[in-house]
């Protein structure tokens, strides 16, 4: 069993490569951060003003860039470094430099990153449809109510309502009826 302050696993900075040179324009970029690229990060990031901090936030961000999020920077299940400092002298960025890992900037990242969710958010406005304006309508057996076309999700929100509202009325009744009694 190794330990951690085994001398195999220790990462002496002597001993560790120069940084490969890594590109910093968008087209460039494209070719490392590509879908499924394993991307383990050292510091967070600031994207249009808002804070992705390591973990379940930066995670999610990952995934909605297609990225695989991962926390380590490994041989063999981390493809890129995004860094906060692309020369410190951490584990992560020695690691990177040792397995000849991209390190890229914060900042390249959060560029690439918001381009793409704008390119993602043009996308995704083009192919919804015209929204349908809402109308008043008489549904059959509703006795003459008017009631306006609705998602499934606001009625199923709606039911819960209903039944309280019922379940009141039960307790009131029975309430009213042992008053009288």
């Amino acid at each position: 069993m190794s330990s951690l302050s085994d001398s195999t696993d220790a990462v002496s900075p002597e001993h560790i490569p120069p940084a490969p040179d890594v590109p910093t324009s968008g087209d460039d970029l494209n070719e490392l951060l590509r879908d499924g690229t394993r991307v383990a990060f050292r510091g967070s990031v600031f994207i249009d003003g808002q804070h992705y901090p390591h973990g379940e936030k930066l995670a999610d961000l990952c995934e909605e860039l297609d990225l695989e999020y991962k926390q380590s920077v490994t041989k063999s299940t981390c493809d890129l470094l995004v860094s906060d400092d692309p020369d410190a002298q951490d584990t992560k960025a020695e690691l990177a430099r040792k397995y000849d890992k991209p390190v890229i900037t914060s900042e390249d990242f959060a560029d690439w990153a918001q381009e793409r969710l704008a390119d993602a958010g043009d996308a995704s406005v083009e192919d919804q449809p015209e929204p349908v304006a809402q109308q008043a309508e008489v549904l059959p057996g509703s006795g003459g109510l008017e009631q306006r076309n609705e998602a499934p999700e606001t009625r199923l929100l709606r039911a819960p309502v209903v039944v309280g509202a019922v379940f009141i009325l039960l307790a009131l009744t029975v309430l009213v009826r042992r008053r009288k009694r």
